[in-house]
């Protein structure tokens, strides 16, 4: 019997794979399996086979499960295949067959799962019984399993049959213990022994010590961790959240919001540890509510971390947010960087109403966007200031309004407008070119954001490209990247270190759908082209193609040009990425190389009603020195490999 406070079924294919090559190995000699652990189950579960008259013991399963569960289905598959060839009566296959099941009121697998839904799984599978409603990660491992092991043992023929039954039943050898001839506890024994083999995750570990204390307190009694780990993980399952490290990732960030401190995530279960160990020993009624509060928000916060992290989400729950908050959440996962503000926005979709949830979205794609593409700040950047927010959110009943005010001060502090405006304005390299991760990295989903503001008419958004080389060779460079030719480039950009410099501008950057078609041609042609296949005025041209059109006169495709398209992308981008703040407001003035191409040289931001870190006021707009706010970066981007990333 396998207690619930075990986490079910997670061996893989893999490990099936290794288990099978060792046992082909072994030849007439035994083969050592491991320990296996358990518990005297008592209380009416030993009993005499029905069938057999055989004494059946029942034990509580305390280590082993992975090992025993696929040894049943091992002896299945062999079983299974023992029918197929007509060997029904064959003695090996009646041997088979009493290690499968036992009979005792009906037929029951020798492995009893008290996970309910697993068992009824199991039964499905090796049994012909009904499906489970839901599917759960330990059900599909299972299924794995068993299928790489069916296929294993399909070609056999008798002799082959013959001999792996008895390598599973004679020559496969385990040591038995039983804690309780020992009286050892089940519980610190099973935190204790699954340090090896397939390692616990920390959510496994923390689960299974709150088992440990609910079963010592009698003021706990109305927690159930097995229950909420379960349907946690049933949660985490339904939004393909199924493996190991999305479940280490959820539980560290239930702890750092519960908690409100961030831990490293392999030191959550000895963090959880350090704080109520004391419940081991003694009553402590603040602690054990505090527990209970804990446990419950497993359930909880598990649907709204998947639905956070799943790109699919609107498949699977489409009304849990308006259609504009889902287009946000897409936009994060977009930059690569969901872990950023993931905690605020698993906090607010479980407080907020749906508005306020969109609203909350988009701050946070903008806070995103601004600290870690702009400024281009490392992603632990203000880490800690945001779990605090996460925390005040779910548990201070922190506001809307509140929230905003936070982040309009946090991007005064580590991103202001005025950085991001510099960093664009800057003339530097603004294209993704090289695997060395030269250039800025976040080019394509900038010019993928201009591309889908200007759709008109009804007309579809272009598809967004997963793949680093399809978002590369969607950016066309209106001037050539090589641009020596011999011919019309060369002849309108003769300064060859002036071409090199503008090149990868911002304002020479256009998201095209056939960059093949364009290549090297002579700029007049690039942009209207009756007789080829595809130019900038072409029908299926993107957005931003048939825009170009506005900075030219037809023939010209030069400094002035560049810089007129540079202005309105950079004018765009001050007003996209900002949540309206008042320390936004502003009279942003370019560089003196525009003044000779453009008529504006100034972009004014003015919001009469704006968000400050003191609450809502208007304020007029001031001008802005452009050598106030922070330094423009390297333009490098800067990950930290400790940051949760799914």
């Amino acid at each position: 019997m396998i207690p619930e406070n075990q986490r079910g079924y997670s061996w893989r294919k893999e490990h099936a794979e290794a288990l099978m090559h060792d046992l082909g190995l072994m030849g007439d000699k035994s083969h050592y399996m491991g320990t296996i652990i358990v518990t005297s189950a008592g209380d009416g579960s030993d009993f005499q086979d029905e069938e057999t008259r055989d004494y059946t013991k029942g034990f509580i399963l305390d280590d082993g499960q992975q090992r025993l569960t696929t040894f049943l289905m091992l002896i299945h598959s062999l079983l299974e295949r023992f029918y197929q060839i007509g060997e029904n009566t064959n003695r090996h296959a009646l041997e088979l067959e009493s290690y499968r099941i036992y009979s005792h009121g009906g037929k029951h697998l020798r492995i009893k799962n008290n996970q309910a839904d697993l068992q009824q799984y199991l039964n499905h599978k090796l049994l012909n019984a009904a499906e489970p409603a839901s599917v759960t990660a330990p059900m599909l491992a299972l299924k794995e399993v068993l299928g790489y092991l069916e296929s294993y043992v399909n070609a056999f023929d008798l002799d082959q049959l013959i001999e792996w039954k008895l390598r599973v039943t004679a020559q496969a050898k385990f040591i038995l213990v039983n804690l309780a001839d020992e009286n050892i506890d089940r519980y610190l024994a099973f935190d204790a022994i699954n340090s090896r083999g397939l390692p616990l995750t920390e959510f496994d570990k923390v689960k299974n010590f709150c088992a440990l204390l609910a079963n010592r307190r009698p003021g706990l009694s109305d927690v159930a961790p097995e229950k909420s780990w379960y349907k946690a993980l049933e949660s985490l399952v339904k939004y393909k959240v199924t493996n190991r490290k999305g479940e280490s990732t959820f539980i560290s960030e239930v702890h750092a919001v519960f908690f409100n401190q961030r831990i490293g995530s392999d030191r959550i279960h000895e963090n959880f540890v350090e704080q109520f160990t004391e419940l081991l020993s003694s009553d402590n009624a603040a602690l054990e509510a505090k527990l209970i509060s804990y446990v419950k928000m497993w359930e909880t916060f598990s649907e709204a971390f998947g639905f956070t992290i799943y790109p699919g989400r609107k498949s699977i729950d489409p009304s849990k947010a308006t259609v504009d908050a889902n287009d946000w959440l897409t936009n994060i996962d977009h930059m690569s960087l969901p872990g950023i503000t993931r905690t605020i926005l698993c906090a607010g979709i479980q407080k907020y109403a749906k508005a306020e949830f969109e609203t909350l979205a988009k701050w946070c794609e903008i806070y995103t966007f601004r600290v870690h593409a702009l400024a281009q700040r490392r992603t632990d950047k203000n880490s800690q200031g945001i779990i605090q927010l996460a925390h005040d959110i779910l548990f201070e009943s922190k506001g809307i309004q509140e929230v905003g005010e936070q982040l309009c001060k946090w991007l005064d502090e580590i991103a202001p407008l005025q950085g991001a405006f510099r960093f664009l304005s800057d003339g530097g390299v603004k294209y993704y070119f090289d695997s060395q991760m030269k250039g800025w990295g976040h080019s394509y989903y900038f010019l993928y954001q201009y591309e889908i503001s200007r759709i008109h008419g009804g007309a579809s958004p272009i598809d967004w490209q997963d793949s680093k080389e399809r978002q590369k060779s969607s950016i066309e460079h209106i001037l050539p990247q090589t641009h020596r030719d011999e011919d019309w480039w060369q002849s309108h950009w003769t300064d060859e270190n002036d071409a090199e410099k503008y090149k990868h501008r911002l304002g020479n950057l256009v998201l095209t759908n056939d960059n093949s078609a364009l290549g090297r041609k002579a700029f007049p042609i690039k942009l209207n082209d009756p007789s080829g296949s595809y130019c900038y005025n072409h029908n299926s041209a993107t957005n931003g193609e048939k825009l170009i059109i506005n900075y030219t006169n037809g023939n010209d495709w030069n400094k002035p040009e560049v810089l007129k398209r540079e202005r309105d992308l950079i004018s765009f981008a001050l007003k996209r990425w900002t949540i309206e703040c008042c320390s936004d407001n502003g009279t942003y003035k370019l560089p003196d190389e525009f003044e000779d191409a453009v008529d504006q040289h100034e972009i004014t931001i003015n919001f009469d009603c704006c968000i400050s870190s003191e609450g809502t006021e208007e304020q007029d707009s001031e001008e802005v020195n452009e050598s106030d706010g922070m330094t423009t970066q390297q333009n490098t981007e800067s990950r930290n490999d400790d940051d949760p990333q799914i």
